[in-house]
């Protein structure tokens, strides 16, 4: 889901920023081909829910650049860590936080760049933004919902 795209933003922000400077954490599979041997891309692989809120806890931010995302279930799971998304403009993501107050939104892998560029000089208020995330999961409830809909879409494919 567009993991090229955030791979090799990544890559330009290593370049612009000098090395060990930003870190993108791959979780799930196939991830092994964009790791870069002691460079900004990091391969976890399949890691169950709470490993996953270990490394969750310790980040930044969310990245989803899917253009096809059906639930947006890592945005909401992100916000219940208090981790403000940014994601691609379309595909529905945008819907799943509050643009400019629990994430940003981006339209190109280079306005990507530019955004976490924003953030690493100070100009975004990230902690604010992982605040507001954090209260509106808490208060929305996202993951009994989103937990329904992926057993619903498990059940589908048994």
């Amino acid at each position: 889901k567009n993991i090229a795209q955030v791979v090799q933003a990544f890559l330009e922000l290593e370049a612009r920023l000098g090395p060990g400077r930003v870190k993108l954490l791959l979780i799930g599979k196939n991830g092994e081909r964009f790791a870069t041997p002691m460079g900004p891309i990091v391969w976890l692989g399949e890691l169950e829910s709470m490993e996953i809120a270990k490394f969750g806890v310790a980040a930044d931010f969310i990245v989803s650049l899917s253009s096809a995302e059906s639930a947006g279930m890592t945005i909401k799971e992100g916000a219940a860590l208090g981790l403000p998304a940014i994601a691609l403009a379309n595909g529905g993501l945008a819907e799943m936080f509050r643009p400019g107050d629990t994430g940003l939104v981006v339209r190109s892998q280079s306005d990507l760049v530019d955004r976490i560029l924003e953030i690493e000089s100070g100009s975004l208020n990230l902690s604010s933004m992982s605040r507001k995330a954090s209260t509106d999961a808490l208060n929305s409830h996202p993951l009994t919902v989103e937990r329904q809909y992926s057993d619903l879409y498990s059940s589908l494919w048994d």
